[in-house]
């Protein structure tokens, strides 16, 4: 994802392991139930999700949705 961050959009990326305790409370909050699932936050509310593998051309276009 590093080259994502060339793109000129503020984007961090953050992983979580859904399967630690502390991690799955913040995964259940956000209604992740399967994996992969990315989701987009904007000033604290979520923006843009999407579910599964995308292949680089649909990451791109997801992150250009923003």
């Amino acid at each position: 994802m590093g080259e994502y961050s060339k793109s000129g959009l503020p984007v961090d990326v953050v992983k979580i392991d859904t399967e630690k305790q502390e991690q799955a409370a913040l995964a259940q909050r956000h209604e992740i139930r399967a994996l992969p699932t990315v989701v987009a936050f904007q000033d604290g509310k979520v923006v843009a999700r999407f579910t599964g593998a995308l292949n680089e051309d649909g990451v791109r276009r997801f992150l250009q949705g923003l």
